[in-house]
Order: C-alpha cells, then sequence, then structure tokens
C-alpha cells in the first residue's frame, strides 16, 4: 500500500456569489480607488449630513416648549 493509492483530489474551491447587485459593487470599487484626502473629505460630508437629519428628527419629534421670555414694559 503505497500513501499515493488513492484518487487524488484537488481541493475544491468555493466562489460565492456577490452580496451586493452589481451597479452598488461597481460603485463601491470607484470608491475603494479614491485618494485618502477624497475618503475623508467624503466621510466628513457624509458624517455632517447624518448629523444634520439627526438633529432634523430630534427637533420634529421635540417641538421647542412655549417661550419664556417677558415682554418689554416700556
Amino acid at each position: 500500500m503505497s500513501p499515493t493509492s488513492g484518487p487524488s483530489q484537488a481541493p475544491s474551491v468555493v466562489i460565492n456569489p456577490p452580496l451586493l447587485s452589481d451597479p452598488f459593487h461597481t460603485i463601491f470599487r470607484r470608491v475603494l480607488r479614491l485618494t485618502k484626502q477624497e475618503q475623508l473629505v467624503l466621510c466628513v460630508v457624509l458624517s455632517l449630513l447624518l448629523v444634520g437629519w439627526t438633529v432634523r428628527a430630534w427637533r420634529t419629534a421635540h417641538p421647542l416648549a412655549a417661550s419664556n421670555k417677558q415682554a418689554d414694559s416700556r
């Protein structure tokens, strides 16, 4: 009995399907090609946009109470 007497089996390669659709995948690849400075600018812009949306949603859910300002007595 030699150690190679059985059929040799190559390791099978498992190909996973892409998780994202092709157009999104194409856009994502282009984003990966941005320079570090461009990526930083993009992150800052998206972060500010997200903060703005969050503040707007919070202010809509929590409207200001009546103003406590006193009228001038002049």
